[in-house]
């Protein structure tokens, strides 16, 4: 009989996980590698002794759970993605936990739900980088702090500090979270005991190997003030939260430009941010103060280069539960509390369908589709032609051609192009543009310069283009960077001069 109660007590946090389970795991093996992952994927490739710095000051914890998982299942989209499905569910159920120890169970539910249906916490779980195990291991740290500041108890405070040892060697924005508990302890719940300070120094001693691999490649810039790192958006610290915020709200699914949908979205959000912050002071107390002290960290960091939403991914969690705290207050006010419901679980709905869809991707490297660019080569050339491009991602898919990767330096390619012709003049060149598609967004002149010393060589017989960018205008009005109508194109050169 109390198993049935207590199933029956746990159906709604069940129900809820299982639904956040399915969203993650469903989508996995649709989208392409994007450049990040492609370099995720290769690295484990390394022995395991290669891989500690194999891209510091990225830590190498998730490059060793890609090594040991890739050598068991292999390197598929499913497989390598697998782990940031299974560390978003559980960040889900610490979430709940967090919650429940700040507030009521009602409120942790919704903060659960909010979390498990998260469209951009959705985005980052299905992908084969850090974020998503940064997420859960930062919330589990949250969570062992939180008890040992509450009840005192060692087992906590080794598993908090053994948990900022793993953040911090998983990425090193981490000791911005470290730094929102170091004060937490000091100001808020004034038990900076001499067990917690020594906790704090293990972890900064822990630390020092990855600290002196990081100064070897001089990488300390990336904490320096600045704007978003490599991606040319410009704006001050208001606008780096107010993205930061954008995201964590409505999710990277839902087009800034899209104001129909977006602005009331937003607007709904901040109102309920607002009033959970204000309704959580004056019901909870410590609660408030705790879930900002929390939030400050991403602030700061967010005046760092490294104040992408996915490098704060970790403040996603105190805003979720400041969300719920708003919602949960409505409860005696129904007909906002349903307007609020409606249209936050409308939003979610269309995101979601954008998500697992490709459409309005803020980061429209995500669903470029290099699966079907490669296989559109390997289709219009010869094991013999010649391929010209600049994406890892294609270099990874499209196997069984030869190929030329051109970055800054276009003469290069153009002579080694010349080469190649000269020495097997009945081939074709073919020639993948894909100047925003990179690793690192390449300078659009280098392809422009190969593109027209092509043109100005030998017959153009056929262009296609791929991936179509809805927003492209809207996106040069407000970037510092050229936006193509199509993201990626693939020309075929063949013998001959055009002005021939």
């Amino acid at each position: 009989m109390r198993t049935l109660i207590s199933i029956k007590e746990r159906l709604p946090l069940i129900l809820i996980l299982a639904a956040g389970a399915a969203l993650r795991i469903a989508g996995l093996s649709f989208r392409s590698f994007f450049a990040d992952e492609i370099f995720m994927v290769k690295a484990v490739q390394n022995p395991l002794s290669a891989l500690f710095a194999i891209d510091a000051p990225h830590g190498p914890i998730p490059f060793y759970i890609l090594h040991f998982l890739s050598g068991t299942v292999g390197r598929s989209e499913f497989w390598m993605r697998f782990p940031s499905a299974i560390a978003g569910i559980l960040t889900c159920y610490l979430i709940y936990k967090i919650a429940e120890e700040l507030t009521d169970k009602r409120t942790a539910l919704i903060a659960t739900a909010l979390s498990a249906l998260s469209p951009f916490l959705i985005l980052y779980d299905q992908t084969a980088r850090w974020y998503s195990l940064f997420a859960f291991t930062a919330t589990a740290s949250a969570y062992f702090f939180l008890r040992n500041m509450k009840f005192g108890k060692t087992f906590d405070l080794f598993a908090f500090s053994i948990l900022d040892i793993f953040l911090l060697y998983i990425e090193p924005t981490a000791i911005f979270f470290i730094g929102f508990e170091v004060l937490a302890a000091a100001v808020l719940f004034k038990s900076m005991s001499k067990k917690v300070i020594a906790a704090f120094v293990t972890v900064l001693i822990a630390y020092i190997p990855m600290v002196l691999t990081t100064i070897q490649q001089s990488d300390f810039y990336r904490f320096l003030p600045g704007t978003f790192a490599e991606r040319g958006v410009g704006g001050g610290i208001l606008f780096r939260l107010f993205y930061a915020f954008y995201s964590f709200s409505i999710g990277q699914t839902i087009s800034p430009f899209n104001l129909p949908v977006a602005v009331p979205a937003i607007i709904l959000f901040f109102l309920l941010f607002s009033y959970g912050l204000i309704k959580g002071a004056q019901k909870y107390g410590i609660t408030a103060a705790f879930l900002c002290f929390y939030l400050l960290a991403a602030i700061l960091q967010a005046f760092t280069q490294l104040n992408l939403p996915h490098y704060m991914i970790y403040a996603a969690v105190p805003f979720v539960m400041i969300i719920s705290i708003g919602l949960e207050q409505l409860r005696e006010r129904r007909v906002l509390l349903i307007i609020s419901a409606v249209i936050i679980s409308s939003v979610y709905a269309y995101s979601l369908h954008n998500l697992f869809s490709g459409k309005e991707y803020n980061r429209m490297e995500f669903v470029d589709d290099w699966k079907g660019i490669a296989d559109h080569v390997v289709q219009v050339s010869a094991a013999g032609d010649l391929v010209v491009h600049s994406s890892d991602s294609f270099d990874y898919y499209c196997r069984d051609r030869k190929k030329i990767t051109y970055g800054k330096d276009p003469d290069r390619v153009i002579n080694a192009v010349a080469a190649y012709r000269r020495s097997n003049p009945e081939t074709k060149v073919v020639f993948v543009y894909s100047p925003l598609s990179g690793l690192f967004v390449q300078e659009v002149e280098t392809g422009q310069k190969i593109g027209k010393a092509l043109a100005d060589e030998y017959r153009l017989e056929s262009r296609t283009e791929f991936c179509r960018d809805p927003e492209y205008l809207s996106k040069r009005k407000f970037a510092k960077r050229s936006f193509p109508e199509y993201r990626i194109s693939v020309s075929i050169y063949s013998k001959g001069r055009t002005n021939k």
